[in-house]
């Protein structure tokens, strides 16, 4: 990097990465933007410099043009989203609370319910993959249940596999999250999506946290608790646990929005670089509440990241 603030960071040598999932206009009441967890993701993994492919759908319509034209935008291939001639692009109604925290009312049967493997994923799929991330959300529909299913079947021994459970309305069930946990090495929820998995899990022992890592051979269990930090728990009933120092916030709190998958784009991030515990949580959480000082959960411009990518 020449510290150029608009200028493209190079690729990382790092094998390509496989995101699959949704991707969506989030719709608050006075505007609407891109969204989805996983374009979230993979979105943020591009700009800090990382080979991704991104693997959804949207509808044959505006609005799935526009996300189409806003990935080439940012330099992102577009050949991993299939176009849906007989759905809609997805949308999500947002309302933000008086402390900038979302709540979501994410409107059925859109285009990211049918996903099927385009000819770049399937190309992408003979080769190495360094990491794959997916998600539970994407998967209330059979059909796209299924694509992510032959999608982890067919990636090698050595893929990292990572799951950020998005457990939102009733779109999940007992048997979608023992899916979901069984084929990760990594699992990424929140403090309320994990008590949601005990009870799912009907699990009345002492700490859960441990019990998921040993019971589904985890590389590292992450769970994200808002403004608290975070903690990971780790084979050997080893946990970290990281608070937020509130003065590492570079401005003013605008909301919360993608702060999550922005936390998980840099932890997997460190990860594949092979930074220790204690360092890419840090890096995570940093990153996270950079992106809470922004409006929205893509930030314009690439000036953003540059600091990032020094470190």
């Amino acid at each position: 990097m020449n510290g150029k603030k608009n200028e493209r960071p190079e690729k990382r040598q790092i094998a390509p990465i496989l995101v699959v999932g949704e991707v969506l206009f989030d719709v608050f009441d006075d505007s609407r933007v891109i969204g989805g967890a996983p374009f979230n993701f993979a979105c943020q993994l591009h700009s800090l410099g990382f080979e991704t492919c991104f693997a959804s759908a949207v509808g044959d319509d505006a609005e799935g043009r526009e996300i189409l034209e806003f990935m080439s935008s940012k330099g992102m291939a577009t050949d991993g989203v299939g176009r849906d001639r007989d759905g809609r692009t997805g949308q999500v109604l947002v309302t933000l609370d008086g402390e900038g925290v979302p709540e979501y009312d994410i409107i059925e049967d859109r285009a990211w319910d049918r996903i099927e493997l385009t000819p770049a994923v399937e190309g992408l799929l003979d080769g190495e993959i360094s990491l794959i991330c997916y998600g539970s959300l994407a998967q209330r529909s059979a059909r796209s249940r299924a694509a992510v299913g032959r999608i982890l079947d067919r990636v090698g021994p050595d893929t990292v596999r990572v799951c950020d459970l998005n457990l939102r309305q009733h779109y999940y069930s007992r048997s979608l999250v023992d899916q979901c946990v069984r084929n990760a090495d990594i699992l990424k929820l929140n403090e309320e999506e994990l008590e949601t998995v005990r009870e799912l899990l009907e699990y009345d022992g002492a700490d859960f946290a441990a019990h998921l890592v040993e019971a589904y051979s985890l590389r590292c269990l992450c769970v994200t608790l808002g403004a608290k930090g975070s903690r990971l728990h780790l084979p050997g009933d080893t946990t970290i646990n990281h608070a937020i120092d509130k003065s590492i916030l570079p401005g003013e709190l605008k909301d919360t929005v993608g702060a999550g998958d922005a936390f998980t784009a840099m932890f997997c991030a460190g990860y594949l670089e092979k930074h220790d515990w204690d360092v890419l949580v840090d890096r995570a959480s940093r990153f996270a509440a950079a992106l809470c000082t922004v409006r929205g959960a893509l930030p314009e411009g690439e000036g953003f990241y540059e600091p990032f990518l020094c470190e």
